[in-house]
């Protein structure tokens, strides 16, 4: 614990002190186990839920999808969905037909 070696514990004249390091473990603790539980759902789509009982946020997890425009000039793909990419939008704005990218 982060409070062995300062003179901070219990018996000792500052348990303010001692219960401020004490709720500062806690909430490290709590921090960490929240990032390892966010980057274990990141990394695999299989991953179980929290068997925690306090709400956990977890950050969504999109699927990966297949592209359906390319720019057979560079390679570049796009899905189709979100915000269009610099190409398209040049392309489109030159005249050129989304359906001109199609896969």
């Amino acid at each position: 614990p982060l409070h062995q070696g300062f003179g901070v514990g219990p018996g000792h004249q500052h348990a303010g002190v001692h219960l401020k390091v004490q709720a500062k473990e806690r909430l490290l603790t709590r921090q960490v186990s929240d990032r390892f539980t966010r980057q274990t759902v990141n990394s695999s789509m299989t991953a179980a839920p929290p068997t925690s009982s306090r709400n956990v946020s977890l950050a969504f997890v999109e699927p990966d999808v297949a592209p359906k425009y390319k720019n057979k000039a560079t390679g570049e793909t796009w899905t189709g969905r979100g915000l269009q990419p610099k190409w398209v939008q040049a392309a489109v704005a030159s005249g050129k037909k989304l359906e001109d990218f199609a896969i």
